[in-house]
């Protein structure tokens, strides 16, 4: 069987089985707000930059909002990503097998196997990273590339900064290995230049104009406690070794290797993009209190691409290691599954070790008998509250219907619901939900007159794994 048609036979198996298990269970919480992104339509959100909303309005629009809809990006976002390293490893080595290596490679880290069902930054980001890679590379490795690769590869760029700002790793690689090779001198360089900076200036006003934001938002907010430590640098190389499972061998060990073979177009590429990301992206994970393990994954996306490159055939380290990790990974992903289709831990730990909100599974359910109560019990003119936003972009999704109640949050830090003013008005009157992870009413209803009315108790595997409170609160008249 030829390589591409390998590549393609398991890109089909794959996505056959993610779209019979994607609706399987709820959204998690990123992925709610990250859908309530679509319905706020803008050019820019405290997190991230606008592209995962727009591409999950769009798909909303179509199909409707479920789910399966929801995670029908991440599905899409995944097939091109592994289709574009194909095209990238095999064009760049000359070798069609060189392609499925890669496409091996990205199909064996756990952060995209597993991680490539989730509707997130990170799925857009990954599709339009390869696609940029795919077109720079076709535009330096010929003499005369015109206009079209270039500005197509500038589009491309742009859209990876619109959909994640890890994007701006991607560019200043690109411009690295364009002053270093030479490329800068081509006309059409500037021609992509000025595209991606068109394509980005949106989120650039947006930020100006919103006084730097995002900025603000993510390197001080949300940093309180910010500093190098030995359990941030333990905190990376854990996430790592889970995140990535052998392959990261691989990866790290192809980037010692490319680099010394940096004076040629193809390895110097790969090594500046990954290299500049991968250093800031573990330097922004050793110093914040909140990184998460999946925000240097974007780094070893060219590294697929270059590893069969430097593997030689007579090597059996890396073939042991590459085995290991295609090993690794698919059991990592059965594993997964097992973990979030069935009651696996509520069944098997004792009660005194098994915590509900620790095991973040329990995100996935219930959300949608939560949203029954709310229909049953909520009073005329009632909002719907909760007090952090990844409750109230739950209950915003579930409570998405033209008849539902309208969905506030009433969180006393500020977060995108602020500048979407979903907020509580004094005069409102509010049923406030409250679950056992995020405790009971916040600062600002403390002066209503609240009483609980009732309450869900979601169970799994004969336990219960979150309860959830349903609050009264009406506003004070006459100085009550």
């Amino acid at each position: 069987m030829k390589p591409l048609v390998k590549t393609l036979v398991l890109l089909g198996v794959l996505t056959a089985l993610r779209l019979v298990v994607s609706g399987m269970f709820g959204l998690g919480d990123a992925e709610a707000l990250y859908w309530n992104y679509g319905q706020h339509l803008q050019f820019a959100y405290l997190d991230h930059p606008p592209l995962i909303g727009l591409s999950l309005a769009a798909v909303d629009a179509v199909f409707g909002t479920s789910a399966v809809s929801v995670r029908l990006v991440p599905i899409f976002c995944f097939v091109v990503t592994v289709v574009f390293t194909y095209l990238l490893a095999a064009s760049m080595w000359k070798d069609e097998r060189a392609g499925w290596i890669a496409a091996l490679l990205v199909c064996a880290s756990p952060a995209s196997l597993i991680g490539g069902m989730a509707a997130a930054p990170d799925s857009v980001l990954s599709m339009f990273w390869m696609m940029a890679l795919y077109t720079v590379w076709e535009s330096i490795r010929r003499e005369r590339p015109g206009f079209i690769l270039p500005v197509a590869a500038g589009l491309c760029i742009g859209l990876a900064f619109l959909s994640k700002h890890t994007g701006a790793c991607l560019a200043a690689g690109v411009l690295l290995t364009a002053l270093m090779h030479g490329s800068y001198r081509k006309a059409g360089f500037w021609a992509g230049l000025v595209t991606a900076a068109a394509v980005v200036s949106p989120v650039v006003l947006w930020n100006l104009e919103h006084d730097w934001i995002q900025l603000r938002h993510r390197l001080i907010w949300s940093q309180a406690g910010a500093a190098f430590s030995l359990r941030n640098l333990g905190a990376l190389i854990g996430g790592q070794v889970l995140y990535t499972g052998p392959v990261l061998i691989l990866f790290l060990w192809a980037l010692v290797r490319l680099w010394k073979r940096r004076d040629e177009k193809g390895p110097a590429l790969v090594v500046y993009v990954s290299g500049i990301t991968l250093v800031c992206t573990y330097l922004l994970c050793l110093w914040s209190p909140v990184a998460e393990p999946h925000w240097p994954f974007a780094g070893y996306l060219a590294l697929a691409a270059g590893v069969p490159g430097v593997i030689d055939t007579g090597m059996k380290t890396p073939g042991r290691i590459f085995k290991a990790a295609i090993v690794w990974s698919f059991g990592m992903y059965i594993l997964a599954h097992v973990f979030v289709l069935t009651p696996l831990l509520p069944t098997l730990l004792p009660h005194d070790d098994y915590e509900p909100r620790y095991d973040i599974s329990n995100e996935l359910y219930g959300w949608g008998a939560v949203a029954e109560k709310v229909r049953t019990i909520a009073e005329s003119g009632e909002k719907i509250a909760s007090s952090h936003y990844t409750m109230c972009s739950q209950l915003a999704f579930h409570l998405s219907r033209d008849d539902d109640p309208s969905v506030v949050c009433a969180s006393d830090q500020t977060d995108d619901f602020d500048l979407w003013n979903m907020v509580p008005r004094r005069q409102d009157r509010i049923l406030f939900v409250a679950d056992n992870r995020f405790g009971g009413l916040p600062q600002s209803l403390l002066s209503r007159i609240c009483r609980q009315v009732s309450t869900l108790e979601v169970r799994r595997g004969g336990r219960w794994v979150r309860r959830f409170r349903f609050i009264r609160c009406e506003p004070c008249l006459n100085g009550e």
